[in-house]
């Protein structure tokens, strides 16, 4: 598994890293969804600056689109955001929050996505 996850008082940190694939980032969503404290979480960070690479299809993006918008119904106040210089990420990043509306922040340090929430 590329990835670790990491409950915080206030939300979730996630690091990824080597070559990532859809599932991988899918099932980390639903993780973070199907939390016990999911109603309480108030952000999500998604530091993908060690990635080497991503692997998805139109078809992945709806549907982490879909299950992201039924979450919001859950937990209308999360924030997330993702870390990351890779051009190629940033453009599905930005497809996805154009498609779906949510509260997606983009930056390049984790300092800057921490930032955002304090």
């Amino acid at each position: 598994m590329p990835y670790t996850m990491r409950k915080e008082p206030h939300g979730v940190f996630k690091t990824f890293w080597g070559c990532v694939s859809y599932s991988e980032i899918f099932d980390s969503i639903l993780a973070v969804h199907s939390d016990p404290d999911f109603e309480r979480f108030s952000y999500s960070i998604y530091d993908m600056l060690q990635v080497e690479s991503f692997v998805s299809s139109p078809g992945h993006l709806l549907d982490i689109a879909a299950h992201s918008v039924g979450a919001r119904y859950t937990n209308p106040s999360l924030k997330v955001a993702l870390v990351s210089t890779d051009a190629g990420i940033i453009d599905v990043v930005s497809k996805l929050k154009d498609r779906t509306r949510l509260d997606i922040s983009i930056v390049s340090t984790v300092e800057a996505a921490r930032t955002l929430f304090q």
